[in-house]
C-alpha cells in the first residue's frame, strides 16, 4: 500500500513592499513583507529598533 501524499503546509506566499514604492538596483532600501499560507495570516512577534537598539514598536 502506498501512503497518502501530504502537502507541505509550511509553504507561504511572500509579497514584498519597498519603501517609496520602487526598488532600484544598487540603492539600499527598507522593505516590508507579508507572508500568507493557505489558512491566511498568523502573527509572529517582531521587534523594531532605532539606531540605539531601543525597541520602539512591537507587533504581536
Amino acid at each position: 500500500m502506498i501512503p497518502p501524499y501530504l502537502a507541505d503546509t509550511r509553504v507561504a506566499k511572500l509579497t514584498f513592499f519597498p519603501e517609496g514604492g520602487n526598488l532600484i538596483e544598487g540603492i539600499p532600501a527598507k522593505m516590508a513583507f507579508k507572508a500568507l499560507n493557505e489558512k491566511g495570516i498568523y502573527g509572529i512577534k517582531v521587534f523594531s529598533q532605532n539606531n540605539c537598539h531601543t525597541i520602539i514598536i512591537e507587533f504581536i
